[in-house]
């Protein structure tokens, strides 16, 4: 407590010193007492913005006079119009000159809202939520601000980068992480990725200058993609922008800096690994025209969001985390609030794992903030509101934290301090009175994060080792003579180990089997003892088996519904059960595998009619879907869903035969209105009423 006294009373007398030379700022502090109040707090909570207000006065008597330190903006771009009018009349952002003009330009004006946003922070005037978009709201306008220039000034020199219709295309800037989603942090570098509608050749004629040279359109986007990081990202005598990185785009480092939508698609298509599905959950173009921003949204969107659930996904997080885990312990970075155990990476994944395996079946969990994200999912009903509320206070907790630590000295780090005098201004910053209650706070928050983690994403290794019949899993790899392979299935409690045996041999020889990948049959080698030994607890093990296979058979190229019953032992053992009743729940799971949702949960009742009417316009309200085909979609699935539901119930014995048809029914007439009101607004549109 004395050293942060007396922190503040240095700090005091030094701004007394700047106060003598501009008495214009006494003067104003002096009528705005509540303001100069607040002083303390800024400079304790930052140095950086005490440097600022002690050797940069002239930024806080502009936002004093202007009245913008406790303001929530709205047009950020009029305000840095406004900005360069009142402190740079005479800049010029044309010529020769204009690079130079305009780093001075934008360094000043981020160093003007960096101390207003820390401001507002501290002082209890925006929420995290507004503290985050505000950061990134900065980071889009300096980007918008700066493009256009850039670009008329490129244009001189290369002609116009013109479509195959003729019209000029401009730079797409996509906005990744927390920049795309809108939640920058105070010291936060920014991820961009560079692209643009269609290669080709500039364009050279017109009102330009006569020594104007054409050039691809790559090269002349990604000359402007230079310049723009050149603006941003260069340190000069006023410091910078924005540290900018450029190396999530397609190749990293060795890539093309800027692409045309064509080879960015190419590349997703062919090559996009499952980190950049998870990148582009977050991902927002910040510039570009609307068409074609619109396109690329789509295609990115449908590269990260498949169709159907997508379990894997999970695999692929756990092995994230694992190399993160490994990078943590090797540069001892327990103390990092964002990477360690229980920090913000394992609520950010454990939302994303949630979007990637939903998503594609549910369009409202497409949202890049995070809670936006979250309550999307809780409406949805695939996370509990209570566990929502503690991964969103959990998250908000140690946003906070990241804010104070890296408001001290605008350093871009997430470690939570070990000098005491550091920690104490942490503390009193997060409205701690003491450190160790901070770090008590610290301590239960991770415990909690983590905890959720490992329910969600936690090694399944353990669970699968202690329900795999060993025996079993030897007669499926193949490591037995038929002899023994007989034996241990009749040990295992087949009762015809014939039978069984011969289905297995027939699918090792058969194409499907062999032309798996690699990814493939480690999965099916993960799974298919844990079924086998599951199956055999059944009263006819050997009927179970041949059906519940079938229908592995039909998904056996794509495996990720494998992974689905890997990770769900509910849904497994209700396939299971439904398939040994049922030859035509086999049928009807192996032509509509996406229906394997439904078993994620217990089967309950059937819904009755108004129900099924209610539902069906849920869902057709949630698809977002515009066009016939996809509404159409979305009510043949509903049919599938239901009718699964209903066999489900008869074959549990819940549900009598008579009552089996009502429900059929009511499913079938609800069915129909629907595709009839589908029929109407199609045929109204084309040809009125």
């Amino acid at each position: 407590m004395q050293a942060a006294t007396q922190l503040l009373l240095n700090v005091q007398q030094r701004f007394k010193t700047t106060l003598a030379a501009h008495p214009a700022l006494e003067k104003l502090l002096a009528k705005q007492s509540s303001l100069r109040a607040e002083l303390p707090s800024v400079w304790l909570a930052s140095d950086h913005a005490t440097e600022l207000c002690i050797t940069r006065p002239e930024l806080l008597l502009d936002l004093l006079v202007q009245g913008d330190l406790r303001l929530d903006y709205g047009d950020w771009f009029a305000h840095l119009q406004a900005f360069q009018l009142r402190q740079f009349p005479s800049l010029t952002l044309t010529g020769n000159d204009m690079l130079p003009a305009l780093q001075k330009l934008l360094r000043n004006f981020r160093q003007r809202e960096w101390l207003r946003i820390v401001w507002r922070d501290v002082n209890g005037h925006a929420t995290l939520q507004q503290t985050c978009e505000d950061l990134s709201a900065l980071a889009d306008t300096c980007i918008r601000f700066a493009l256009p220039l850039l670009q008329t000034q490129l244009i001189a020199v290369h002609g116009e980068p013109r479509d195959s219709e003729g019209n000029v295309q401009e730079l797409i800037v996509l906005a990744m992480g927390k920049h795309g989603a809108g939640e920058l942090n105070l010291s936060s570098d920014i991820d961009l990725i560079y692209a643009f509608p269609e290669d080709g050749s500039t364009h050279v004629d017109g009102a330009l200058q006569p020594q104007a040279q054409s050039c691809t359109i790559q090269s002349f986007f990604t000359r402007l993609g230079q310049q723009l990081l050149s603006v941003l990202d260069t340190i000069t005598a006023d410091g910078f922008v924005f540290r900018v990185d450029l190396r999530l785009r397609p190749y990293g480092s060795a890539g093309a800096l800027a692409l045309s939508h064509a080879a960015l698609e190419e590349y997703y298509l062919t090559q996009g690994r499952d980190w950049e599905r998870f990148a582009m959950i977050k991902v927002r173009a910040v510039t570009g025209q609307a068409a074609a921003v619109q396109a690329m949204a789509k295609m990115l969107k449908a590269f990260s969001y498949r169709r159907y659930l997508d379990f894997a996904t999970i695999e692929s997080l756990r092995d994230l985390k694992r190399q993160i885990e490994q990078q943590v312990r090797r540069k001892s970075m327990q103390r990092n609030v964002k990477l360690g155990s229980g920090g913000i990476r394992e609520i950010e994944f454990i939302v994303q794992v949630f979007q990637l395996i939903h998503g594609g079946r549910h369009p409202r969990l497409q949202q890049p903030a995070l809670r936006d994200a979250l309550a999307a999912l809780v409406d949805e009903g695939l996370v509990a509101a209570e566990d929502a509320d503690v991964l969103l206070s959990s998250y908000e907790f140690l946003r906070r934290l990241e804010h104070a630590i890296q408001a001290l000295r605008d350093q871009q780090t997430h470690d939570y301090p070990d000098d005491p005098l550091a920690e104490h201004r942490v503390a009193l910053t997060m409205n701690f009175i003491e450190a160790e209650s901070l770090r008590a706070k610290l301590a239960d928050v991770r415990s909690k994060v983590a905890l959720h983690f490992d329910e969600v994403i936690g090694s399944r290794d353990n669970d699968s080792a202690e329900t795999t019949d060993v025996g079993l899993q030897q007669v499926w790899l193949g490591n037995v003579d038929a002899e023994r392979a007989r034996s241990l299935l009749t040990e295992g409690g087949y009762t015809d180990a014939e039978e069984v045996l011969k289905s297995l041999d027939n699918f090792r020889r058969s194409r499907q089997f062999l032309g798996l990948d690699r990814r493939s049959r480690e999965r099916l080698d993960h799974f298919m003892p844990l079924l086998m030994t599951k199956v055999a607890r059944e009263t006819a093990p050997t009927q179970a088996f041949l059906r519940v296979f079938l229908f592995v058979q039909s998904v056996v190229q794509r495996t990720v519904y494998l992974v689905l019953l890997l990770e769900n032992p509910v849904a497994l053992q209700q396939l299971i059960t439904l398939c040994a009743a049922s030859p035509w729940v086999v049928e009807l799971l192996s032509r509509y595998p996406v229906l394997l949702d439904e078993l994620l949960r217990p089967m309950k009742q059937p819904p009755l009619l108004p129900e099924l009417r209610s539902l069906l316009n849920q869902q057709l309200l949630r698809s977002l879907s515009q066009d016939v085909e996809g509404q159409l979609n979305v009510i043949q699935y509903f049919k599938q869903e239901q009718v699964l539901i209903v066999a489900a119930a008869e074959l549990s014995g819940a549900m009598p035969l008579m009552k089996v048809s009502d429900y059929l029914t009511w499913i079938a007439e609800t069915v129909v209105e629907q595709v009839l009101t589908v029929a109407w607004q199609l045929l109204t549109s084309r040809h009125g009423y």
